[in-house]
């Protein structure tokens, strides 16, 4: 025989119509009772119902914010895609940020690339590289050599040594005019006296009877004056 309700329910708590007691209050969805106060969900739960429930937690690889309400708040971690806390981990050689929903969110790291074909990333290979902010594997530049496959950069030649693009061995590297030493390795500048013309291991050849070179790395040695002689 009630001419009106008795009261409220207290601050983020609710009831449903009909309710007859204050037993009948609940906390709102996102938060659960904590010590008689609803208090939000903590990050990587959810509460959808109204009521005095505890928060659920989050789906394995996934996490929400606080005060989340449904299970369409948990979002994929890092490394994984997905929607409503379903996250699959992305491909091997790829990684992807928080939140990500779809296989191509996961971005290929540096030295392979994404294949449409397989939705996998593969690896670029000897002789190329890809950096984190190229789109397609490129080919090592002039001086510089990869010699292992998803290279994120190529190496340089040691000094004095030059290799053609593409190079895909340290043994590519040869030794620069004016320089001599094996494929690969230091490269030591001909003494006075002597040149090297071209590129290579060959050694350095002493000038011509006539001829002279009084500077180490040359390339070529020059002609006595005339009426002199060497």
């Amino acid at each position: 025989g009630a001419t009106a309700c008795a009261g409220s329910c207290p601050f983020n708590f609710t009831s449903p119509e009909g309710s007859s007691s204050e037993g009948d209050c609940g906390c709102i969805p996102g938060l659960t009772p904590v010590d008689g106060t609803c208090t939000l969900c903590e990050v990587g739960k959810y509460k959808k119902e109204l009521g005095t429930a505890g928060c659920t937690e989050c789906p394995v690889n996934s996490t929400s914010g606080v005060g989340s309400t449904s299970l369409s708040n948990c979002t994929c971690v890092g490394g994984y895609y997905g929607t409503m806390g379903n996250c699959t981990m992305c491909p091997d050689n790829s990684k992807s940020a928080g939140g990500s929903t779809v296989v191509t969110d996961c971005k290929c790291n540096a030295g392979y690339v994404w294949d449409n074909t397989t939705e996998t990333c593969s690896a670029c290979g000897r002789g190329s590289y890809r950096g984190n902010n190229d789109t397609e594997c490129l080919a090592c530049e002039a001086g510089k050599y990869s010699e292992g496959e998803g290279s994120a950069e190529c190496m340089m030649c040691p000094e004095h040594a030059s290799s053609l693009t593409g190079s895909s061995a340290l043994s590519d590297c040869i030794c620069d005019a004016g320089y001599t030493g094996l494929n690969g390795s230091n490269c030591t500048a001909c003494p006075t006296g002597t040149y090297k013309a071209n590129n290579g291991s060959a050694s350095c050849a002493p000038c011509s009877a006539g001829s002279y070179n009084n500077a180490t790395g040359a390339t070529a040695c020059a002609g006595c004056p005339a009426s002199f002689k060497s």
